[in-house]
């Protein structure tokens, strides 16, 4: 397999069991958001109702989750953009395969090709 589509291939696994993460702290969230607007129904003060839910930990969860998926969103993105550049798609084609100007297309595929030549991923020795 091509080192191309090994780095995509990777970089994508890697976004997706991030998602799972993501759904974790999404759950966690809506969980204690919810207790919080119990709280304050009850009558508690918002300081009560922030402390009794751990509202500052789970926020703080919350965002590196969500920090996390998009940085490896992005490393996948970038890596199936250079994938597509090393099986000849265009940088117009890029644009329309995802959505987006072919002016960032460029800058995109450029960031991917930095990227990759400071990249060292492991090798896959099956």
């Amino acid at each position: 397999m091509d080192p191309e589509r090994r780095l995509a291939i990777v970089r994508t696994r890697t976004a997706v069991a991030q998602m799972h993460a993501l759904r974790v702290a999404i759950d966690e969230a809506e969980a204690r958001s919810l207790a919080i607007c119990g709280s304050l129904e009850s009558g508690a003060s918002v300081e009560e109702s922030f402390e009794a839910a751990d509202a500052s930990s789970t926020r703080k969860r919350l965002t590196d989750a969500v920090a996390e998926y998009e940085r490896l969103r992005h490393d996948a993105r970038l890596a199936l953009m250079l994938l597509g550049v090393s099986e000849g798609m265009t940088k117009s084609a890029i644009a329309r395969t995802w959505g987006i100007s072919a002016q960032w297309a460029g800058h995109e595929v450029e960031a991917a090709r930095q990227t990759a030549a400071m990249s060292v991923e492991p090798q896959d020795t099956a």
